[in-house]
């Protein structure tokens, strides 16, 4: 039989355990409701800290002008609409995009001011621009565009290096497009249309012709046209490249099984090879020949050549004379 003092022991002890229990759980809730007071007062003070640090200033668009160069026209989007893309370049600031907000709400057509469509149509790569614009955000919208001068001819002379050419599809019609560069910025140049024997327009022959002999990284000149705020070509050339040194030998080689006269001129440290067709109806071709069979080696000339696949291939070589002039 259990001792009478034992069982009071015993439900003494369970008491005290209850109400230890009992005092724990009500620690717990009470500083779970004090942490959590103490996070909405924290963002309280957050929401008035971001309030009073953007005023309405936020919605309201800073606006600006700087001078530039135009370097090209672009497409892109705005407000999930098709937009224009003026790209120019500014010293110490690099090339800088702005949006051409659209006159009309249509998802799949550009529709840019009169005005700029009208300069579009005159302004060439390198020309001074001013440029006056809004901002909001990261976002630069175009306000007004006008052209202060055009480009130098030092600019106009400086080639663009050849990238490739390739068939694209444009307006529902199969273009031909000369991609090229000048450092790191690219542009694109189409060969323009002509009607073709069925009465489809087609790549011009001459224009594609002559793109077609280029190769990646051949310098070139390329006289273009703005039209519809692209770039079209009408004449594209090697880029020629002038120079004097001394002809160390004449001689008669076949290239890719065209029998050429070539002249090896000393440059400074350098050798060249300076290629010349033999059999050509060409004028300019037959007077170059005629130049070569007065020169003898040893003598210094004057050159210009231009550099087409890889190979050089002169254009006008002369004798220096004892006073300094070409014979």
């Amino acid at each position: 039989m259990q001792d009478p003092r034992s069982k009071r022991h015993t439900m003494n002890s369970r008491y005290s355990q209850y109400l230890a229990a009992r005092c724990v759980s009500g620690a717990l809730v009470l500083l779970m409701l004090f942490l959590g007071a103490l996070s909405v007062s924290r963002l309280a003070a957050g929401v008035d800290a971001v309030s009073e640090a953007t005023p309405g200033r936020a919605s309201e668009p800073k606006t600006g002008e700087f001078e530039a160069q135009f370097v090209k026209w672009s497409r892109g989007k705005d407000k999930g609409q098709q937009a224009l893309l003026l790209v120019v370049f500014r010293k110490d600031h690099g090339l800088r995009q702005l949006t051409v907000a659209n006159e009309k709400s249509d998802k799949k057509k550009i529709s840019p001011p009169e005005d700029v469509t009208a300069l579009a149509a005159k302004l060439m790569i390198g020309d001074t621009v001013k440029v006056k614009y809004s901002q909001l955000g990261a976002r630069r919208t175009l306000t007004a565009i006008s052209r202060q001068e055009s480009k130098s001819e030092d600019d106009a002379n400086t080639p663009f290096t050849f990238v490739r050419s390739k068939k694209v599809r444009l307006d529902k019609q199969r273009r031909l497009v000369v991609t090229a560069k000048k450092g790191s910025v690219s542009w694109d140049f189409l060969v323009p249309q002509v009607e073709g024997k069925n009465g489809r327009p087609q790549p011009d022959p001459e224009i594609a012709q002559q793109v077609g002999k280029f190769r990646r990284n051949d310098k070139v000149l390329i006289d273009y046209e703005p039209r519809d705020f692209l770039f079209v070509i009408r004449d594209i050339r090697p880029n020629p490249v002038t120079g004097e040194g001394k002809l160390l030998q004449l001689l008669d080689k076949k290239i890719d099984g065209k029998l050429c006269r070539v002249a090896v001129v000393r440059e400074g440290k350098n050798s060249l090879s300076l290629l010349a067709a033999v059999k050509s109806d060409d004028d300019a071709a037959s007077k170059l020949l005629a130049a070569l069979k007065k020169l003898q080696p040893d003598q210094v000339v004057t050159f210009t050549y231009h550099k087409l696949q890889g190979r050089l291939w002169l254009d006008e070589i002369a004798a220096v004379s004892s006073a300094g002039g070409s014979q």
